[in-house]
Parts: C-alpha cells; sequence; structure tokens
C-alpha cells in the first residue's frame, strides 16, 4: 500500500515538514545535498519544533511550536 504526503510547511530552501494522509503522521525531511535527505517521522509535534529549534530554524521552543501549530498540525 502506497501512502500519499502532504506538505505542511515549507520552512527553508533544505527543510520541509511533511504530513502522511493515511497515517497522519508527519516527517521532517533536510536535504544535506548532493542528493541524500535525512528524515525524522513522529506524531509529537513538540518533538519536531525541539529539531527545528535546535538546527536553528527558529529562536526558540515555543517560536518553533507556534510556527507548526500556525500550519494546521494542531
Amino acid at each position: 500500500m502506497q501512502e500519499t504526503r502532504s506538505l505542511v510547511m515549507d520552512i527553508a530552501p533544505d527543510v520541509k515538514l511533511w504530513r502522511w494522509l493515511g497515517s497522519g503522521s508527519l516527517e521532517l525531511v533536510f536535504d544535506v545535498g548532493s542528493g541524500y535527505i535525512t528524515s525524522y517521522q513522529s506524531d509529537d509535534v513538540g518533538y519536531f519544533a525541539n529539531v527545528l529549534f535546535i538546527n536553528g530554524h527558529f529562536k526558540d521552543h515555543a517560536t518553533a511550536l507556534k510556527k507548526i501549530n500556525q500550519g494546521g498540525l494542531s
């Protein structure tokens, strides 16, 4: 069975947040260059806020969480 995903947020040119439509789980994808990606999957929005904060995409966890929630995740 093939699942479809939909783009929730285009965070940066090399970072995208997706939602898998069948399961509702989230996937955070980092394009690390040369055709390679690193991705994280979870149902925990707070986890993704933390990953984005740690990687310097937001000034703090609360800001990252607010921005993700504005993307329709909660």
